[in-house]
């Protein structure tokens, strides 16, 4: 009769952390093949497809950076494309979006002329051979990026819009976006130094008021912030649990990422997502609002795995793919070395250590003529699971973020204190340092700050606190980050250059490949807490 329905039914779709993973990665997750961002666009067609009204596409941050050549080597426009292609209507910010430092972020996400626009920092790269743009000039992302919480230092203005507001059957949806309030502890800060974090559900409460002045009653979050299934419920925990409770009751549903889980639970009466990573799944809130309120009146959530073998790649996203592939082919696909076996990041039960730490803090220490090499387990992203011929891909995708090696000279007293940070404030997720010159023993009985009991060199050499020693670190360690604060206060002797090349360089001059524990750590008084993967 033409007459119009009484409510609105929509659909989010949520994605988050693809960390530029285009091409089909060959995961299984419990046996069901997953991954790549064809099947993935597929699977948002089938998810729209079934939806009883209107749908919205969103993106929880990281979809660049600790990203695979296919994103990286071409400045990440390559999957910018891809997620506008996908149709993506908006993103929150991520961490690792600000990998390169802030110039480089307004230029993959706002273009060339926004970038020569921009005041603030950038970090140095050293333009990997094979390295291209896609688009000359390069006009940035097509769909907003979003961030509440992230203004500038100086003036407290914000770097991007807060929110952003779209029109679905007559009714206004608001979708506010926001990033982890951790931001310069899990990025190389001096490469964001004029930015500051605030507090996201602070931030986000604050537009709020100037929503609801536009007549908005239907607002969505999407934020690069999560946490995990728990354990003893149906419910969920971590610091988005935190973050939910405290937000304005306007606030109807949340799009989450960060901690790479998958999950759909109801937090504070609100349901809140988070998709997994890599593109191994979507989450959904179906959402029904009333047309004469603007209300979200109902809501229901729930996840899906991506699994491949129910849907055929979408094709034009496919070609894109295999086009951005064969871009990089040529040095991806370099024989670099040949290896004895797997070396992965697993870690014995109960220990520290990992073959990849060893190697890649070992490869940093000899490209710096270091006496000591030290690497955040954080900064390894994959393993060489297969052993034989590497190439420089598989290199690459096991530190894909662009650091450089730092040189430093570092007293004793403030290697023993990176290594006590290691156990302060990370009882839930322990991360341990790499290690490479030295042997510690550790005494895991003994308080957080005082269990570091022996520290030897290999060299035979006292350690000592008053002693100088030379440490080769990357800059994201050398800058504080993660909050090992001890890498401060040493004195930077030099830039190495990239740690790809490091790493390369070093297994192609034929050193030793560690396959397993060298017994670079020594555990006593119980075991150390084994990181999630």
């Amino acid at each position: 009769d033409g007459t119009p329905q009484a409510t609105v039914a929509v659909r989010l779709i949520g994605i988050n952390d693809l960390h530029g993973r285009l091409d089909d990665t060959g995961y299984e997750e419990d046996g069901v093949p997953i991954g790549g961002a064809a099947h993935l666009a597929a699977w948002v067609q089938r998810l729209r497809a079934e939806a009883p009204g209107h749908s919205l596409l969103l993106n929880a941050g990281d979809a660049i950076g600790a990203a695979p050549p296919i994103s990286s080597l071409l400045r990440h426009e390559s999957t910018i494309r891809v997620l506008d292609a996908m149709g993506v209507d908006a993103s929150s910010l991520g961490n690792h979006e600000f990998d390169r430092g802030f110039r480089e972020t307004i230029r993959i996400l706002l273009g060339d002329e926004a970038a020569k626009q921009a005041k603030g920092p950038t970090l140095p790269t050293a333009k990997a051979e094979g390295e291209q743009g896609i688009e000359s000039p390069w006009t940035g992302s097509r769909h907003p990026w979003l961030a509440a919480n992230v203004v500038y230092r100086d003036s407290g203005k914000p770097v991007f819009p807060p929110y952003h507001v779209v029109e679905k059957d007559g009714v206004k949806i608001a979708i506010v976006g926001a990033v982890t309030g951790d931001l310069l502890n899990v990025t190389v800060a001096r490469g964001i130094s004029n930015l500051k974090a605030l507090d996201p559900a602070e931030a986000i409460n604050a537009y709020i008021p100037e929503l609801q002045a536009q007549g908005i009653r239907a607002v969505v979050v999407v934020i690069h912030e999560g946490g995990r299934a728990a354990e003893d419920s149906d419910g969920i925990s971590g610091e988005i649990v935190d973050i939910v409770e405290r937000l304005d009751p306007e606030v109807d549903a949340v799009v989450s990422g960060h901690t790479h889980k998958r999950y759909a639970a109801q937090v504070d009466g609100r349901w809140v997502v988070q998709s997994g990573h890599h593109g191994a799944g979507l989450g959904v809130i179906d959402m029904v609002i009333d047309r004469a309120t603007g209300d979200v009146v109902e809501s229901a959530g729930h996840t899906v795995v991506a699994d491949k073998r129910e849907v055929e790649p979408d094709p034009a996203i496919q070609q894109m793919v295999d086009g951005f592939a064969a871009m990089v082919a040529p040095l991806v696909e370099r024989q670099v070395s040949k290896l004895p076996g797997p070396v992965t990041r697993e870690y014995a039960p109960g220990g520290m250590e990992t073959a990849m730490g060893t190697l890649v803090a070992e490869a940093q220490r000899w490209k710096a003529g270091a006496q000591i090499g030290i690497m955040n387990a954080g900064g390894l992203r994959s393993n060489l699971s297969e052993g034989g011929l590497v190439t420089w891909g598989e290199l690459f995708n096991v530190q894909p973020f662009g650091n450089r090696v730092l040189l430093l000279e570092m007293k004793g007293r403030d290697i023993r204190q990176a290594l006590e940070q290691m156990f302060i404030g990370r009882e839930d997720s322990p991360d341990y340092l790499q290690l490479a010159g030295m042997r510690v023993t550790v005494d895991m009985s003994r308080p957080a700050g005082r269990r570091i009991v022996k520290i030897e060199l290999d060299d035979g050499t006292p350690f000592r606190p008053n002693g100088t020693y030379s440490v080769a670190v990357n800059d994201f360690l050398g800058s504080g980050g993660e909050d090992y604060t001890a890498f401060l206060k040493g004195h930077r002797v030099d830039d190495m250059g990239a740690d790809i090349d490091a790493l390369a360089e070093y297994l192609a001059a034929g050193h030793p490949v560690p396959t397993g524990p060298i017994g670079r750590y020594t555990v006593v008084g119980g075991e150390a807490p084994q990181p999630r993967r």
